[in-house]
């Protein structure tokens, strides 16, 4: 839950992984971690992401009520805390004295820099209530790490062009050398599921720019506006050409004549 919200509010944001890193305190690549191997920071630097981002850290960690902060999440006058108190029943007013206990535990051990919860786990009781837990500590990291702009494929298909040096269109993110083909330029997060089992919805492929691929190749192609991952099917017989997805429930687009020179080849997908 928390790998999943931390990629959103950064995608919301606008903000990076470098900028994020710098304000809570790590190395970029551990803000990599977090978000490509789920790995879970410490308690502090939880306390951090929420300030960085102002954010819910019941949100942030377990998805639970909104994303941004409200004024229920500020401390409470004395007066208006003990009103409020006294109309809650019995159930309520126990998860009132839990929620206390457990903020007070966190404030203990971010204080102290040592994290005292036992949990190794976010557990939910009966009532949904989320218990954080504390992290073991980080070991150190040895693996080698690449920079890469990542487009995501409706704005890059709404721009008509890829290759852009507008830094709104793109994220730079670090990712494991090994897990980045050799020639790959760039990646593109993918939307939809037509090229599925082979890519997933949501995937990064990474793409050797290029003009023109082979017959049979998946490249990421533009078409009046719209951005494809597709195979490629040359019919020379028929003059034309078709972008195919993997998916069976989707139909081929295919361009004959005049259509098929507005289509644009801007890479390979490297598979």
């Amino acid at each position: 839950m928390f790998q999943e919200n931390l990629r959103t509010i950064i995608e919301i944001s606008g903000k990076t992984q470098k900028e994020l890193a710098e304000s809570v305190g790590v190395k970029q690549n551990t803000v990599s971690d977090w978000i490509k191997q789920g790995n879970s920071p410490k308690v502090e630097h939880l306390y951090r992401i929420g300030d960085f981002f102002n954010v819910s850290l019941d949100w942030l960690i377990a998805d639970v009520g909104g994303v941004y902060r409200t004024e229920k999440d500020l401390p409470c006058l004395d007066t208006s805390f003990t009103d409020g108190f006294s109309e809650l029943n019995d159930i309520e007013k126990s998860l009132v004295i839990e929620r206390i206990n457990t903020l007070l535990e966190l404030k203990r051990a971010y204080k102290s820099n040592r994290p005292s919860i036992p949990d190794n786990s976010i557990e939910f009781d009966e009532y949904s209530h989320p218990h954080l837990s504390v992290p073991e500590a980080d070991e150190p990291d040895e693996t080698e790490y690449i920079d890469m702009k990542v487009y995501g494929q409706r704005a890059s298909a709404g721009l008509g062009n890829y290759l852009t040096d507008d830094h709104t269109l793109y994220e730079i993110c670090s990712f494991d050398r090994e897990d980045v083909p050799r020639g790959a330029d760039f990646g593109v997060r993918i939307l939809g599921d037509s090229m599925e089992p082979m890519i997933k919805n949501g995937q990064i492929v990474w793409v050797r720019e290029q003009v023109k691929i082979e017959n049979g190749e998946i490249g990421i192609f533009l078409y009046e506006g719209e951005a494809y991952c597709k195979k490629l099917r040359i019919d020379r017989n028929m003059k034309s050409i078709s972008l195919v997805s993997i998916n069976k429930k989707y139909q081929p687009v295919v361009l004959t004549n005049s259509k098929a020179e507005q289509l644009r080849t801007v890479g390979k997908v490297l598979v």
